[in-house]
């Protein structure tokens, strides 16, 4: 005690009291804080885990009112249109003109179905290509069905006779509604498979009596369940949270996200499927609280996988007999995140309040404090090359300010040389504290080269002061979009840009990222170059070659000079396949690497096999389309028509690869490609190629 005391009593410097006593009081500050922290832990993460469940599966049940609601509203007016006495099986354009437009309003609703109890029954069906009417009459036709198709304007495109063996009153829905008491009571179904379409759904029935007859009538909707699958699958709870909907009796009609339900196919093929089937152990674990209270939601906790999860289970009623159950679960370790931020943040300023008292220790006041303080934040974003010098810093202290200018001239000098090199590689240099060194590594890369067509022809036209100019606007729009892609732009060649992706941070998804920076060019060009229209500027009509593969890159050149760039056989290729443009015709070449792992989100059309100056292996080349769903149906023809020539060619072919490509040559007159290969086909035909001939291109351009 003795020690200590004189400890403290022992004369130091003003540096070293200022340190000792904010060192103090920080730990007294951040120990409190942490203890709070910690003590506070679950009862946050409870509170914050009730509220999520909670919030969504108030969503999910909105969801649900928002899917069905429009359904009953529809068959109860169906259903009084009918009581009125406006629903004659017998006026089938009626009937048309009547449902078609609720059935385009509302997607979820497939079909109408009347049945009566005669044995009658009309449908109508929405089909992707137009309309179906069935018509059925169980007593006076059998089994026989008639089917109208119809345009999608309801125009009748051909009309046909078929045994089905089809009776309205042998269906649950008719069964159930007319079962049903009370007045204009609604009746669900259970989940099924529909008699006509096969597909997962359920339907809502009602019944009226007419008076004259006695015939009970029958109106049901049929929904898909899909369309609830594709809510659950995309319901972004938390980043591993998932939502599902299931019947009482075990069935899922709402999907949790998984990768497992990534498509359309495997979605259709999984709805309906019990959990048994499934074999998804959270699902089991919702299920098993499916006897609590029908009243209200009830949150819970329970372990899966070693790992504590969050769930909620609610309840959504379909009529008086059905009830859908909404599962939520959610794992705790996705609401850990925002407490290890805090206390991470707690950290961050525990060590900037260090910093701070070691800068206060060469102060003798507060004033001379605050411009430091204020330098330090600066260093800080200087660090992360966040180089906005932000509000001014001033003071009456010759050092201070000196030091203040120099960290300006600091900036400035970054400012500049971010300019020149790949801004994330500066980031990393400043992070590590290193000197940038000689060497490089292995990587996957994606890479890209573009080129200007015609930039010789162009820039000679022009006065060097407008060609700088015109140059900066294109450059602009261009690496706007490649560096919104994350790019790391290579080089500038003239009026060439090489860039790739992959490095120096690594990207999983590079050649998704290259794909969508080519097309973010194409698109942005298209208004470049209709702008440099009405200014009577020259059109930048722009090539791409893009490729991956395994490169060398790094830091190449000389102790004094470096330059960060990719080196390989690869980045070869692609600045070849960028020059092959101009013979086919083409604005984008992409390797076959590409195409594979592209996957089906982009189209391309496969162009030939090539070998290029340089190179011994030959490559399969392809040029880039666009996105799926975004390629004319038009462009699609003229793709299968080229391939399917081309592989006529391949295999010598060559009078029904010419047939073909003059039958193109005709709709897509001036097409290089289509010309090209039209020409060496029609010189085979004339003279056989020799045996060892292998069909491949050969180039020697650079």
């Amino acid at each position: 005690m003795n020690a200590l005391s004189a400890f403290f009593r022992r004369t130091v410097s003003i540096r070293w009291s200022i340190m000792r006593n904010l060192f103090l009081l920080l730990f007294l500050i951040c120990g409190t804080i942490f203890a709070v922290s910690y003590l506070s832990y679950k009862k946050a993460v409870d509170e914050l885990s009730v509220q999520v469940v909670e919030r969504f599966n108030e969503k999910t049940h909105a969801h649900l009112e928002s899917f069905f609601e429009p359904v009953r509203k529809t068959v109860l007016t169906a259903r009084a249109w009918g009581a009125g006495g406006r629903l004659r099986m017998d006026e089938m354009d009626d009937l048309n003109a009547l449902f078609m437009p609720l059935l385009r309003e509302f997607g979820q609703i497939t079909s109408v179905n009347i049945g009566s109890s005669d044995g009658s029954d009309w449908l109508l069906l929405q089909q992707p290509d137009g309309w179906m009417n069935r018509v059925v009459r169980a007593d006076a036709w059998g089994g026989e069905a008639r089917l109208y198709h119809r345009q999608a304007d309801g125009g009748l495109r051909k009309q046909e006779k078929r045994a089905i063996g089809y009776d309205p009153r042998q269906q649950p829905w008719f069964i159930g509604a007319s079962a049903m008491q009370g007045e204009a009571p609604l009746f669900w179904t259970r989940p099924y498979s529909f008699f006509t379409t096969g597909e997962p759904g359920m339907t809502v029935a009602s019944r009226w009596r007419d008076a004259g007859s006695g015939t009970t009538f029958v109106i049901a909707f049929d929904i898909k369940l899909i369309d609830i699958t594709a809510f659950t699958t995309s319901l972004d709870v938390s980043p591993n949270g998932k939502a599902a909907i299931l019947t009482q009796d075990g069935k899922v009609l709402g999907l949790p996200r998984d990768p497992a339900f990534g498509s359309r196919e495997q979605q259709t093929q999984a709805v309906m499927k019990s959990l048994e089937e499934l074999q998804i152990a959270l699902l089991d674990r919702i299920y098993a609280h499916r006897g609590m209270p029908d009243q209200g939601q009830h949150v819970f906790h329970f372990s899966s996988d070693g790992r504590k999860w969050w769930g909620g289970i609610d309840t959504y009623p379909l009529g008086d007999a059905q009830r859908l159950l909404i599962g939520i679960m959610v794992p705790e370790g996705d609401f850990l995140g925002h407490l290890r931020q805090q206390s991470m943040f707690i950290v961050l300023i525990f060590l900037a309040a260090i910093l701070m008292a070691m800068l206060m220790s060469f102060v003798l006041a507060s004033k001379y404090s605050k411009p430091l303080e204020a330098l330090a934040q600066r260093s800080r974003r200087l660090r992360e090359l966040d180089l906005e010098t932000g509000e001014t810093i001033e003071s009456r202290v010759k050092e201070v300010m000196r030091l203040v200018r120099a960290h300006e001239e600091m900036t400035s000098g970054l400012q500049s040389f971010s300019r020149y090199v790949p801004v994330e590689l500066v980031k990393q240099l400043l992070l590590q504290g290193e000197v940038a060194r000689i060497g490089g590594e292995i990587r996957e890369l994606s890479i890209l080269f573009t080129d200007i067509r015609d930039f010789t022809t162009i820039s000679e036209k022009m006065p060097p002061e407008r060609l700088t100019a015109h140059l900066a606007g294109y450059f602009d729009i261009m690496l706007r979009q490649l560096n919104e892609m994350g790019a790391t732009v290579d080089k500038f060649i003239g009026d060439a840009i090489v860039a790739f992706w992959g490095a120096p941070q690594e990207d999983a998804a590079h050649i998704e990222h290259s794909l969508e920076a080519v097309l973010g060019c194409i698109s942005a060009l298209e208004s470049f170059n209709a702008e440099c229209d009405a200014q009577g500027l020259p059109r930048l009509e722009t090539c791409f070659g893009l490729g991956a593969g395994r490169v060398v890159v790094g830091n190449v050149g000389s102790q004094s000079r470096l330059s960060y760039t990719a080196l390989g056989d690869t980045v070869n290729l692609v600045s070849r396949l960028e020059g092959l443009n101009r013979f086919y015709g083409t604005q984008a070449i992409v390797m076959e690497r590409v195409v594979i792992e592209a996957g089906e989100r982009y189209l391309f059309r496969r162009l030939d096999e090539v070998r290029v100056k340089g190179r011994q292996e030959s490559v399969v080349i392809y040029e880039l389309l666009g996105r799926q769903g975004e390629v004319s149906a038009a462009r699609l023809a003229f793709r299968e028509d080229y391939e399917r020539a081309l592989d006529c060619y391949r295999r010598r072919d060559f009078h029904a690869a010419v047939e073909t490509l003059e039958m193109l040559a005709q709709t897509s007159p001036g097409d290089l490609s289509v010309s090209r290969l039209l020409d060496d086909c029609r010189r085979y035909v004339a003279e056989a190629p020799p045996a060892d001939w292998d069909g491949i291109s050969r180039f020697d351009v650079k």
